[in-house]
């Protein structure tokens, strides 16, 4: 008996999630091994908070859509506004 014949369509499903599921994740990890190769090829310095910075834009992801029911994409392009307007604030500039 082909063991591929036993699965029902919810196993079916759990497996082509599970594979996409895989895929994003690979996809956070290769964007986090560019942003530090990045920092340190051109400061040669390692930036020891850059996942940090990930941490906190994945929370106000995730409580925006907990809470609110915002969208995470458009999280996305309101977290980068916002870091890059407080990384050229008056005060980062002292």
């Amino acid at each position: 008996m082909d063991p591929a014949r036993r699965l029902g369509p919810a196993q079916i499903d759990a497996v082509a999630q599970l594979g996409v599921s895989t895929v994003l994740l690979g996809g956070i990890y290769a964007l986090i091994a560019v942003g530090l190769t990045l920092i340190f090829g051109i400061m040669r310095v390692v930036n020891f908070a850059h996942g940090e910075f990930l941490m906190l834009g994945m929370y106000l992801a995730f409580w925006s859509f907990t809470l609110w029911g915002v969208d995470p994409y458009f999280v996305l392009f309101v977290a980068i506004r916002s870091s890059s307007w407080s990384g050229s604030s008056p005060m980062s500039l002292s």
